[in-house]
């Protein structure tokens, strides 16, 4: 199965609620979707720096470039 993240706001480096829960839970999810034998494909805005998060063959990374409203336009 493949698992679709919005993960954009979890980019930002000053986190508040929202970007520290996105942040936190797709790190809690890299596992879980692994041992379950899932992809996990996540979702960004802009390009995430390259150690956001842990990779591996089950977590896929795609730059949808749009400034606004780009989850309602683009996915």
């Amino acid at each position: 199965m493949i698992i679709g993240v919005d993960a954009s706001r979890a980019v930002k480096t000053q986190r508040t609620g929202t970007e520290g829960y996105a942040y936190f839970l797709i790190n809690a999810l890299i596992p879980l979707a692994q041992q379950a034998g899932h992809c996990l494909r996540l979702y960004f805005n802009e390009p995430p720096p390259d150690d956001l998060f842990p990779t591996g063959p089950h977590v896929e990374s795609v730059v949808i470039p749009f400034p606004r409203l780009w989850t309602h336009l683009r996915l």
